[in-house]
């Protein structure tokens, strides 16, 4: 991927950018968890502390080729992906409307931004019924047939949101806001598209919990919740984060005034480290092995871990009983139960990571935090 001078500016601030990943190699994953030979180098602005790759006309091109072919959630038939809570496997988009309900209408219009398979419309139309109308919403039309046949989906509107010309009491960007490329010039577009007491909802990528965000090459940034709560006050006077929180997510509900938002906050998160070391030290230790290793998660970052070890993947190793039995990357998902206990497993760090190992104390776990 080509690069550009230091003296490119942020894209949530437009202040100065300093080198702070580099990977070295060209081996990536998209965040539909299929391997890009392509090279990882991810940027810290210098004022405002938001980490991004820099958007070059090769970068962009290169996203556009994955968003062409992209399948999310392809290895659960479209299911979403599951959290764990307390060892019991939950939709996430089911978790993340039970954390934010007291801040949302009984009903009304939403609008889902960067829809894609429609999983959060989903959970909403189970969880409100005929109360909430349904929008939809994606740069192309192409999972408007597949989302009619299966949602009461009011209209879908594709490509530049400028071009909608209602307004909605929930507008929601699950896992969007990380890909776009110009977020202010976004956000200015939702904020024309809330009705005045509208909220807003937006849920990325916690990078404090999961540093190997920074893998993902169609995410264009990575966000702390400091530095997401930064951008999104660039545009709407009150942003709170709810008082409850999905591991390795961060969700923060905007709006125009307090309503209803006024009925939940959490102070800001005094910001923690980010040791981007770890995924320098992961790739050295998977890249370095020598005797067959299995991968912990199919999810982008193990798929990502797979990718480095190559020939020397022994298999992936995955709680959701959807995926088990089936193939990732020419190898079998076994469930935990199933894998040779002389086998070492990787795991990769995050929030989650020792409620892992507590739970699945079968396994040989190893982490960069290990080596």
């Amino acid at each position: 991927m080509p690069t550009e001078p230091l003296t490119s500016r942020c894209l949530a601030c437009s202040g100065p950018l300093a080198l702070a990943l580099d990977l070295e190699r060209d081996v990536a994953v998209t965040s539909d968890c299929h391997v890009v030979d392509d090279r990882i180098r991810v940027f810290r602005c210098e004022r405002c502390n938001t980490l991004q790759k820099i958007p070059t006309a090769a970068y962009l091109a290169k996203v556009d080729e994955i968003y062409r072919t992209y399948r999310s959630y392809e290895l659960t038939d479209g299911h979403e992906q599951v959290k764990f809570q307390g060892g019991i496997p939950r939709a996430r988009s089911d978790i993340l409307l039970d954390n934010v309900a007291e801040c949302l209408p009984d009903g009304g219009d939403f609008l889902d931004v960067g829809t894609g398979a429609g999983v959060f419309l989903r959970a909403v139309h189970k969880r409100f019924g005929a109360r909430a109308n349904l929008y939809a919403h994606d740069v192309t039309a192409a999972a408007h047939e597949a989302l009619a046949a299966t949602l009461p989906i009011r209209e879908f509107f594709a490509g530049d949101l400028t071009a909608i010309d209602r307004r909605f009491d929930v507008v929601s960007m699950v896992h969007v806001l990380e890909h776009v490329p110009t977020p202010l010039a976004v956000l200015e577009q939702v904020g024309h598209l809330l009705k005045d007491d509208g909220v807003f909802l937006v849920q990325v990528p916690d990078l404090e919990e999961t540093v190997f965000d920074t893998v993902i090459f169609d995410h264009v940034f990575h966000f702390s919740p400091a530095t997401v709560l930064a951008l999104l006050r660039e545009a709407f006077p009150l942003c709170v984060i709810p008082e409850r929180k999905i591991h390795n997510e961060t969700t923060v509900l905007a709006g125009k005034r307090a309503g209803r938002l006024a009925r939940t906050n959490r102070p800001t998160p005094k910001p923690r480290p980010i040791d981007l070391a770890r995924v320098s030290r992961a790739v050295r230790y998977l890249t370095s092995a020598s005797e067959p290793i299995a991968v912990f998660g199919v999810a982008p970052t193990g798929t990502f871990c797979g990718a480095l070890l190559g020939p020397r993947l022994a298999c992936f190793v995955d709680e959701d009983a959807k995926i088990q039995h089936k193939r990732h990357l020419d190898k079998l998902i076994l469930p935990p139960d199933e894998v040779d206990p002389g086998v070492k497993v990787f795991l990769p760090t995050n929030r989650n990571s020792e409620a892992i190992r507590s739970r699945l104390t079968q396994l040989r776990f190893v982490t960069e935090g290990d080596i």
